[in-house]
């Protein structure tokens, strides 16, 4: 188990690994942050003071640490374990942290305190019996009183029998074993006595050895103590036979053991090598062979470095060898190469061996063959590196269609808008331009759907939260489309709940537009009754609610056979087919909103009956305080102001996109001359310098370095304002560009109050007017009235405007009055009257992500 901890009394975990759970059988969950105990309560209480205090001492000295101690489980084992791990300091040398890996080491503690035992116990066994054989050498030289006092202080049974099977000597221990006195033993039959191994294995053995007169020595299950395990020496004589009589009980059971763990390493499914302390191989088991391919008498020997597949540097075994020498265990990755010469990935973990006198005498490896989780792990990062590739190309082909397409479409919208400005055409003639930017526009509303859902695809979209009212939100999004809702003969209602608090955080934007998607949906296939919006608040713990819209139409209803496509990109019911409009991007790109901002959205739809979109939403409660709303007039009074003419230059090789942007300058009372190039551009400007240069940036891209260039050298060409003309552009290209020297970005299709947006931020000019534009082409007061805010109160009013927060709006322009009341009159004036298009428009300027290129 891998982790992070403080370094605190309580071990309070910062991070564990999956192998928590097995180690201890906690979750990550239970023990991080002490959520519900910590680690220092399943150390046992034994070893909690002596793990602090060797932790505390290594990682005071700037070392690591390697501890063995014992461990509580959730199911109330107790088990060994064994850590390694080294301590975060912070700059002052301060512990932050401690990080380390623990692992289960109860069965080889176990194994290891049992195969000691084991070694001990036949020490001393085999000690006692070469004590016990030289004793009874020594007393049957010296004489029989000497052997019956040695026999009698005898641990061990001792008696014998004549030749007719009568006890003719026993020792104090034969007395407790038969459980009778020496006087009740001598002269009666061993078969009286023990009636119960007549006709067994020992009646056989000891007859057999009697009979050939050779020393014999069985070990049977005693008769007199059931359960025990007995060693008879049997030593034939001249006139009978002579029995010592051992216990060994215990050592069976430790003999046992011992070849118990022997199977259970033998058997293991993890490789594991033993060497002594030089490094030679001395034990591999059956998976180690199968790992690698040598088989054991093949590897015995040998030292490891056979396996080596020369891919890692000598630094690296360098450094094992030196972790181990000081007694510490080494863990890594390391890539072998079998005996066929195949290259495996193995996890190996090292761990000294000491003996009893706590010297290390060898080593011991555990090996489990990786290989598969690399090559998954390869295979994973190329697939990463494939999918980024795609979506690179992804972008590539978005730029370029964008491009291709927006390019034309600015043509077609924008000679549209200078045709609609004519006052001598017929109404039939009107209904027909009408017809043409109808089409464009909804052509424009299918490249942005494209884009933008490609752009959640990318995983681009972010969720920004921001505090806003939901009743003027809702109250807008009904404003906006009841006037068509009234021109189809629908009633469009709202339904607020009355407990809807009056402040929430959220991402309005997204919000606003899944809202406009279903309104828009349910105007679109609703051709006679009602429509409403609903939303009502759903209250969880503390500061926390959700947010629960609802959006019912009587329209024609979808099959429930269809509703699996819904919200499935560029899939559309038969009854969207019908309408001939849009990709079937506008429910995918709700949907992807409402789980980017953690809500889930639904649909119920009856055939003919009409169809019920519900989404909801998790939110914040807001604790701002309310805006001001008193103290503003509710009209704003109208300023009249001048533009001064201008020049500007035009380069653009498009000739129709040439004279279609001449057009929009001469309407905003520009004097405007064309030029192909920077070389025909030049001798017009030493008569004429302009203040204002456009250009189409992929017809020029090639030229443009060298065009900005010549166009700063000019007389006062620090002054000119140089636009671009951009189908699509990138974050890194818009950046590009301002390195370059390009003052700002228009986005095709180019439209008029783009343009001028653009041109009253950057030049400070205004038309004059005595009231506000007409579609007519009138001028009047407009964006650059707005040229004397901040960078920070369009930011603020954009946001606010694009949410339709009503009284962030009217609280922006009393701020903005204190400081220019003509700008703050503007944006009042807009406001009250919900003209959010034209106000968005006057803004767009720099709330574009595009605006400003050229600032820095």
């Amino acid at each position: 188990m891998a982790y992070r901890c403080k370094n605190n009394a309580s071990w309070t975990m910062e991070f564990v690994s999956q192998g928590c759970y097995q180690l201890t059988g906690y979750t990550d969950r239970q023990l991080v942050g002490n959520a519900e105990l910590s680690y220092s309560d399943l150390i046992v209480p034994e070893d909690r003071v002596r793990v602090w205090a060797e932790i505390q001492a290594a990682v005071h000295q700037g070392g690591q640490f390697s501890i063995f101690y014992s461990i509580k489980t959730a199911q109330g084992q107790i088990r060994q374990v064994w850590e390694q791990g080294i301590g975060v300091y912070d700059s002052s040398g301060e512990v932050l942290a401690l990080e380390g890996f623990i692992n289960d080491v109860t069965l080889l503690k176990e194994a290891e305190d049992r195969l000691r035992s084991a070694h001990q116990q036949l020490a001393d066994a085999n000690a006692l019996l070469e004590h016990r054989v030289q004793e009874r050498t020594r007393d049957l030289v010296a004489a029989q009183t000497k052997l019956i006092e040695i026999l009698e202080s005898m641990n061990d049974v001792f008696y014998s029998l004549d030749d007719d099977w009568r006890f003719v000597m026993v020792n104090p221990k034969a007395e407790q074993y038969f459980l009778r006195s020496k006087g009740e033993l001598i002269g009666k039959s061993i078969w009286a006595v023990v009636p119960a191994s007549i006709g067994s294995e020992f009646e056989s053995v000891v007859r057999s050895a009697k009979k050939r007169r050779r020393p014999t020595v069985l070990e049977h299950p005693s008769y007199v103590q059931p359960g025990q395990t007995l060693e008879f020496h049997i030593y034939p004589g001249a006139n009978g036979i002579s029995v010592l009589c051992s216990n060994i009980s215990e050592r069976k059971r430790a003999e046992e053991q011992i070849q118990r763990l022997s199977r259970i390493v033998e058997q293991s499914p993890v490789g594991v090598m033993i060497t002594d302390r030089d490094g030679v191989i001395t034990y591999v088991n059956q998976a180690f062979s199968e790992m690698s391919g040598h088989a054991t008498e093949e590897i015995v020997g040998q030292k490891p470095r056979v396996l080596r597949s020369g891919i890692h540097p000598p630094e690296l075994y360098q450094s094992m060898w030196d972790t181990l020498v000081k007694g510490q265990t080494w863990f890594g990755e390391l890539c072998n190469h079998r005996k066929n010469g195949e290259l495996y990935w193995e996890a190996i973990s090292i761990v000294p061996i000491r003996n009893a006198k706590g010297v290390v005498t060898d080593y011991a490896a555990q090996m489990l063959d990786i290989s598969y989780i690399k090559e998954v792990e390869r295979q994973l990062r190329q697939a990463k590196m494939d999918a980024d590739a795609a979506s690179r190309a992804k972008s590539r082909f978005l730029a370029n269609m964008s491009h291709e397409i927006r390019t034309p479409l600015n043509a077609i919208l924008g000679y549209t808008q200078l045709l609609h400005r004519e006052t001598g055409l017929t109404p039939q003639q009107y209904q027909h331009l009408e017809t043409i930017n109808r089409s464009g526009e909804h052509l424009l509303g299918l490249i942005n759907d494209i884009l933008e859902i490609s752009k959640i695809e990318a995983g681009r979209a972010v969720n920004t939260p921001e505090s806003f009212n939901v009743r003027t939100l809702v109250e807008d999004i009904a404003l906006m489309f009841r006037l068509q809702a009234e021109r189809a003969g629908l009633e469009l209602s709202c339904d607020i709940s009355d407990s809807m608090p009056e402040q929430v955080v959220a991402d309005t934007g997204k919000l606003r537009q899944i809202l406009v998607n279903l309104v828009g949906n349910a105007l679109k296939f609703t051709e006679r009754g009602s429509i409403k919006l609903a939303v009502h608040c759903r209250s969880l713990e503390d500061r926390n609610v959700f947010l629960v819209f609802e959006v019912t139409d009587t329209g024609v209803g979808i099959d429930e056979q269809e509703l699996s496509k819904l919200f499935v990109s560029f899939e559309q019911t038969e009854s969207g087919r019908r309408k001939q409009g849009g990709t079937g991007l506008g429910l995918a790109i709700s949907q992807e909103y409402v789980h980017l901002m953690g809500g889930e959205i639904s649909v119920t739809s009856r055939v003919g009956v009409g169809t019920t979109f519900r989404f909801e939403i998790p939110a914040l409660l807001s604790s701002a305080a309310q805006a001001a709303t008193e103290g503003l007039p509710d009209k704003a009074d109208r300023l009249a102001m001048g533009l001064t003419p201008l020049h500007a230059f035009i380069m653009d090789e498009d000739l129709d996109q040439s004279r279609l942007t001449r057009s929009f300058l001469e309407q905003l009372g520009f004097q405007v001359r064309c030029a192909e190039s920077v070389s025909a551009l030049i001798p017009l400007s030493q008569d004429s310098p302009p203040r204002l240069i456009l250009f189409d940036w992929e017809g020029l891209k090639e030229e443009a370095p060298a065009s900005i260039h010549a166009i700063r050298s000019l007389p006062q060409g620090e002054d000119i304002k140089i636009f671009a003309l951009v189908a699509f552009a990138s974050e890194e290209a818009v950046r590009e560009m301002g390195r370059l020297g390009v003052t700002d970005c228009l986005i095709k299709p180019l439209r008029t109050d783009q343009l001028w947006a653009k041109i009253q931020q950057h030049l400070g000019e205004c038309f004059a007017s005595a009231s506000p534009p007409t579609e007519g082409g009138g001028r009047g007061w407009g964006p650059e009235v707005l040229d004397s805010l901040s960078s920070a109160q369009r930011l603020a009013l954009m946001d606010a405007v694009q949410t339709g927060f009503a009284t962030r709006i009217r609280q922006l322009a009393e701020e903005i009055s204190q400081v220019d009341p003509i700008a703050g009159q503007f944006v009042l004036y807009h406001a009250d009257r919900y003209d959010y298009e034209r106000l968005l428009n006057a803004l767009q300027s720099n709330s574009d992500p595009h605006d400003g290129v050229g600032s820095e």
